[in-house]
């Protein structure tokens, strides 16, 4: 989907115990544009497809009853969340 908009970020530090043992700190950051504004990251899509609803059938006339959808076509911004996540590993 090229209208989608998201960057992911991690970073990690590494802490030297003596040796060969050390202690990892990592930090990952999904969807960092939304963490900034909530108008930037995630996407677009166009929720709702149905160009006519169905109203009723007329006994009479023995045909259906239409109406126009006019919401048909719109766009709605989703997954605008984002989410941080830590962690810690011990090398030895």
């Amino acid at each position: 989907m090229p209208w989608r908009t998201q960057w992911n970020l991690s970073a990690a530090y590494d802490l030297k115990l003596g040796g060969t043992r050390k202690l990892t700190f990592r930090c990952d950051m999904f969807n960092v544009l939304n963490l900034l504004n909530y108008k930037w990251g995630g996407y677009s899509q166009i929720i709702n497809t149905n160009l006519y609803n169905l109203a009723g059938f007329d006994q009479t006339t023995k045909s259906f009853q239409y109406t126009v959808n006019t919401n048909a076509g719109v766009r709605q911004k989703t997954a605008t969340y984002y989410s941080v996540q830590f962690g810690a590993r011990y090398s030895f």
